[in-house]
């Protein structure tokens, strides 16, 4: 899985979207002969749609966009801050205080920027789910 993440992405997605039709077409819907043109498509749309596009959005795209924002890089960044803090507290000879570390954003930009990326992400995900539905709709009516 860690050596191919997209292929893991596209496989698991799909067998899950195709698995869940299957189970709603044989348990809710109560079905003894199974749509495979529908369970083909929900199959479909899992592979393209949560295993490849959201993976280049989240993954790939997102990265580019705001850069260091992957798990590493945060979990990075904090333990690098964490240490600074460790290093001024020593170096002052300070009691230590919990509140230095957690000290409100000094700017507006700084209070909005996680906000405005998190939209931004929803929005592309609402359009992307809606085209991808779109086209599935079309395919079914042709």
């Amino acid at each position: 899985m860690a050596r191919h993440p997209l292929r893991t992405s596209l496989m698991i997605t799909g067998c899950k979207a195709a698995a869940a039709d299957y189970m709603v077409q044989r348990v809710i819907q109560k079905r003894q002969v199974i749509d495979k043109k529908r369970l083909a498509l929900f199959g479909l749309f899992g592979t393209v749609y949560q295993g490849g596009f959201q993976y280049f959005v989240l993954n790939r795209a997102c990265e580019w966009m705001w850069p260091g924002t992957a798990m590493r890089m945060v979990a990075n960044k904090v333990s690098e801050r964490v240490e600074r803090v460790e290093r001024e507290w020593r170096e002052s000879g300070e009691r230590v205080d919990d509140t230095r570390c957690c000290s409100p954003p000094s700017t507006v930009r700084q209070y909005i920027a996680p906000f405005l990326t998190l939209a931004m992400a929803s929005l592309i995900l609402c359009v992307s789910f809606f085209l991808i539905l779109y086209l599935m709709m079309m395919i079914t009516l042709i």
